[in-house]
């Protein structure tokens, strides 16, 4: 049946279109929590370098720190070496824990980030 317009689009092709839509829409919003998901996955495993990094910086430090204390000899000397040694060693353990929060914080956040950005273009 012709209207003024043009040709009528019967009721099933309309239900069709309105199906392909919502397939179309479906299969967007899946590819979008995909993204989504890889975007979070590569914060961490960037989160995970960061302090690989920082350990490996912290470490080389403190070998760098050691190898001088031990080129000196006399027993004040090595009384000092040893306390710094301590020192060292409880800086070392200060710097991990706060390392580790501050990745759980970048994360959490950035996770934040994703999803306040995800509803919004729902």
């Amino acid at each position: 049946m012709d209207t003024i317009g043009g040709p009528s689009i019967n009721k099933k092709e309309i239900l069709i279109k309105i199906k392909e839509t919502e397939d179309r829409a479906k299969m967007d919003l899946e590819k979008a929590h995909k993204d989504k998901e890889l975007v979070i996955e590569e914060a961490m495993l960037k989160a995970v370098a960061m302090k690989e990094n920082a350990l490996k910086e912290a470490k080389e430090r403190y070998d760098k720190a050691i190898d001088e204390l031990y080129s000196t000899t006399s027993d004040e000397e090595k009384e000092i070496m040893e306390r710094s040694e301590r020192e060292i060693e409880e800086l070392k353990e200060l710097e991990l824990r706060n390392l580790d929060k501050t990745a759980d914080v970048i994360v959490e956040d950035f996770v934040r980030f994703i999803d306040v950005m995800s509803e919004e273009n729902e």
